[in-house]
Order: structure tokens, then sequence, then C-alpha cells
């Protein structure tokens, strides 16, 4: 599968995750960096909402397919940053063809009554 150019039209930036520990409570803290950016195909998945509650919070997940060039960096523990939003990588990086380029499934989530 070849990546044409003018598909992709979505800037991402690559989040890398980062540790440290709290110095009061001597706990892990883990936050995300961006560590890359590129060019990427987006397309959500539909049905764009799928709700479930989940200890009596009500959640919305919005899942969506990435493809991108071909990179042998990203990994199933980073996530993904576009449109103003934080996307946790749930499935992949799948190789297209040889090396043309990756597949991700990313999620966002988001609480009824936020902005979905």
């Amino acid at each position: 599968m070849r990546l044409a150019a003018g598909e992709l039209d979505t800037e991402v930036q690559i989040l890398g995750p980062t540790r440290a520990k709290n110095a009061t409570y001597g706990t892990e803290t883990i936050t995300f960096a961006a560590i890359a950016s590129g060019w990427a195909k987006v397309t959500p998945i539909l049905p764009s909402k799928a709700e479930n509650i989940e200890g009596d919070i009500d959640f919305a997940r919005h899942p969506s397919r990435v493809w991108m060039r071909w990179r042998d960096d990203i990994k199933g523990t980073m996530r993904l940053s576009f449109d103003g939003q934080e996307h946790e990588i749930v499935s992949g990086p799948i190789k297209l063809g040889r090396r043309d380029g990756i597949e991700l499934i990313v999620q966002r989530y988001s609480t009824k009554g936020q902005d979905a």
C-alpha cells in the first residue's frame, strides 16, 4: 500500500512516556512528551461514539485509524497528539507493504458532557 503525500493531511506529534518519582510520596508518575512529529492520514472508525459505563462514570470512546509513512520507532506504549487531543495507541503499529507505511488504531476518551 503506497501512501500518497496528498493523503497525509494531518500533522501528528508522537509522544513518548517519561517516568519520574514523586519527591514526597515516592510514587512513580508517567507523563508524555513530544519526541517527534510527522504527517498522517486519520480516519474515524464508526460508530464515532461507543459509550459505556465504567465505575459509574459515563465514557465515550473515539477510535481512529492512522496511516503514516514507515517508522520503526513507534511502540504501543506511546501516544499520538493531533487536532489538539491526545490519543492512546490501542493497536499496532502494523507494517504496510514492504515498509511503505504503518497503521495504528488510536483512541481518545472523553467523559459525557465534555467536548466529545
